[in-house]
């Protein structure tokens, strides 16, 4: 039985799935001949829409077609005898002599048993395939359930539909199966209750309590095929107000590749007899959707223990992360009970943590166990619709439809029970990901750097760009390149660029963006100024360290207004407003015993800036500060501004009295030998002629006693 439209195709039934437990052996009791005649409820059929405009569906009957009658004692079999290819067909078989109540089911092949009275109703036990072979322009026959109820059995029996449909249209080649999931992991197939009224034959479905249900069907191609044929398809499903937290859908090509859709909207529609239309699937549109699937199996069956790390043999409580043999992933495992012959043995609360694939999606959890459980985030929420009740032996999907990439999940156990073997599937979304964006001047020109790698399922090979401008969304520029590796120099003035990078797989049309990043390029002019007025000195340096023998560094007040004694070096970075600098004052070096003597020195003094407060000992004549070397720039000339004359400084190779100097100041400016405040004297070294590199370290040596206030050292870039 199935519908079709006015073309009447008729399709063979096909036998199915669980054998008949009638409960009583058949010839216990007397046996009588019956023959009825079925009819299926005429709102079932005006209700029920397959998308026909001009034509209405008809429920035709087809040879071969059973239904089973329950007549309050067994279980029988009924095969069709006329009506084949109408809405009308009667059926014949025999009945326990005396009975005066009927229920009557189609398709016979998949009722399991009759089980009680619930609730006034009568109950049988049926399993709606999770697995669908369905014929075009049909639906699978032994998944189109349908019961009603009668007393008077030979006078006919009305009969009503108890599934709801899924309409999908297939065009183009290559599509292989179709799989529907729940969002919220509801019941829509496998192992279903369903009870028929006696006071008017009607009833609804429910899930078992004793056998495997699921959150999934799947449209498969008819036996022998590979890939679905083009045309309309119809799957049904245990319906009731389904899909509360929408649906996915997955497709599968015939190269294993999968496509997932999600929409996360309730369906309000979603009930007994009404059709869901999920559209047109075109396998020419779908051609840059496909992406590789990743699977990753752990199998616990028979102390087949998946990770290199072995156990003790006495192991009973698992907690710390193990190495998967195969892939090399690491796994955290928390088992209260161990392994044994079974699977990994679990009370609630206990997980397996389910790795992070860089550039991939976990989507798929599917569990062969025994135990209750669920797919949650790292912060305890549930990702995977609820927890379920996975059967002996039986296997079930956890979906996640909103899993995000790169992240991990946990399977957690929520009772006791077992984890026998899990599949993960992760698929790749082919996202190319900025890992770091990087700033600096280098040779003859300004830019950002883009580092990182291309994260996808399948894009080693890819084509990759970066893609960059002043404002988000008016992209000035593209670069490409091939493979997953990025290491991209982009020359831009200065200025702030709104970045992102894409890719595409094979170097095709279709390119999938990463999100942008701002990063702001700022031209190096050339100079670096270190300026000790007061003020700027307490917001712009900070001490990061001393040397050896030396006490830690206190807060900023050390140096304001105090004098600060060290023998060795001390460690700050300077911040010139743009970019923090390192560098280091050096304590007086003693060139006849080759040490370093002690000195006593204010990084700020009063508004005068930085000076040597050891006075005029000659034994702590010059102390020293390192200069900044910047890389791709050469040093060429050093200005310094005192607020005194005749204070002179020297670029030496090292922090020593005695070391070689590329230069000094050499003129004495004139003036009064004291200090002038609002006053600046400046000094020159030029430094152009030195065969300096962009890696030279150079020190000021610079006169004590004397009110150092800013320095400005000039650079030329290397060529």
């Amino acid at each position: 039985m199935k519908y079709i439209t006015a073309a009447f195709v008729a399709i063979v039934a096909v036998s199915c799935v669980e054998e008949m437990e009638t409960g009583v052996p058949q010839g216990a009791k007397k046996m009588v001949d019956v023959t009825f005649g079925v009819n299926i409820a005429d709102e079932d059929i005006t209700r029920t829409s397959l998308g026909v405009e001009n034509d209405a569906p008809a429920v035709l009957w087809t040879k071969g077609d059973k239904v089973a009658v329950w007549d309050g004692t067994q279980i029988n079999e009924f095969t069709l005898v006329s009506g084949e290819g109408t809405s009308s067909a009667m059926f014949t078989g025999q009945v326990t002599e005396g009975a005066t109540e009927y229920c009557v089911i189609y398709p016979y092949e998949c009722v399991v048993e009759y089980s009680k009275y619930a609730s006034g109703s009568h109950q049988f036990k049926v399993t709606l395939p999770v697995e669908q072979r369905t014929p075009v322009n049909g639906f699978c026959e032994e998944c189109n359930i349908s019961a009603g109820y009668t007393t008077d059995l030979e006078s006919g029996i009305t009969m009503y539909n108890r599934v709801g449909y899924l309409k999908i249209e297939i065009k183009g080649k290559g599509i292989a199966s179709v799989t529907v999931f729940d969002n919220a992991n509801a019941v829509i197939s496998g192992s279903l209750t369903t009870y028929i009224s006696s006071t008017n034959g009607k009833g609804y479905s429910n899930g078992r309590s004793d056998k495997l249900q699921s959150n999934e069907i799947i449209l498969l191609p008819q036996v022998g095929e590979t890939e679905l044929s083009e045309g309309v398809y119809y799957l049904t499903y245990r319906a009731g107000n389904k899909f509360a937290n929408g649906m996915s859908v997955k497709f599968e090509n015939t190269d294993g590749e999968v496509a997932y859709y999600t929409s996360m909207s309730a369906n309000s529609t979603a009930t007994v007899n009404t059709t869901l239309n999920l559209g047109v699937a075109d396998a020419a549109n779908m051609a840059s959707k496909w992406k590789k699937l990743e699977e990753v199996e752990l199998s616990f069956a028979s102390s087949n223990w998946p990770f290199a790390e072995e156990l003790a043999d006495d192991a009973v409580s698992i907690d710390g992360t193990y190495t998967h043999m195969t892939n090399g992933m690491n796994f955290y495992v928390k088992s209260t009970n161990g392994v044994d012959s079974k699977g990994m043995k679990v009370a609630s609360g206990d997980y397996i943590e389910l790795p992070a694939v860089a550039g991939k999606r976990l989507k798929e959890v599917i569990l062969t166990g025994t135990v209750t459980a669920g797919v949650y985030d790292e912060s305890g929420s549930n990702v995977s619709g609820s927890d379920v009740y996975v059967r002996s032996e039986g296997t079930y999907t956890y979906f996640l439809p909103s899993s995000e990439l790169n992240t991990k999940y946990r399977l957690v156990a929520s009772d006791s029970g077992r984890f026998t073997d899990i599949k993960l599937r992760y698929v790749g979304e082919d996202v190319a990901d900025i890992s770091a964006v990087s700033v600096e001047a280098v040779n003859s020109f300004t830019g950002f750097t883009v580092t990182g790698e291309v994260q996808g399922t399948g894009l080693d090979a890819a084509t990759w760009g970066i893609q960059y401008g002043t404002v988000e969304g008016e992209w000035t520029n593209e670069i490409t390149g091939n493979g997953g590796k990025i290491n991209k120099l982009v020359e831009v003035p200065a200025g702030t660029y709104y970045v992102r990078t894409w890719a595409s797989e094979d170097g095709g049309l279709t390119k999938i963006y990463s999100a942008s990043v701002t990063v702001t390029v700022k031209a190096f002019d050339g100079t670096v100024t270190f300026d000790f007025l007061p003020q700027s000195a307490l917001n712009n340096i900070t001490p990061i360290g001393t040397s050896e023998g030396n006490d830690a560094f206190g807060d900023y007040s050390v140096y304001y207004e105090k004098d600060r004694t060290i023998t060795g070096e001390d460690y700050f970075t300077y911040n010139d407003g743009g970019t923090i600098y390192p560098f280091a004052i050096y304590s007086c070096w003693d060139a006849a015993n080759e040490v370093r003597t002690a000195m006593t020195y204010r990084v700020c003094s009063n508004s005068l800036g930085l000076r040597n407060a050891s006075g005029g000992n000659s034994a702590v004549k010059f102390y020293y500060m390192s200069i900044p070397v910047i890389a791709g720039w050469k040093l060429t000339g050093v200005r310094y501004f005192s607020h005194q004359v005749k204070r002179g400084i020297s670029v030496r190779n090292a922090p020593k009295s005695d070391a070689t100097s590329y230069g000094s100041a050499s003129k004495d400016l004139t003036g009064a030998d004291t200090a002038v405040a609002d006053t600046l004297y400046e000094y020159f070294i030029d430094l152009s002629s030195k065969d300096l590199s962009d890696e030279t370290q150079c020190f000021l040596s610079i006169q004590s006693n004397g009110y150092h206030r800013k320095f400005i050292f000039e650079y030329a870039q290397v060529n």
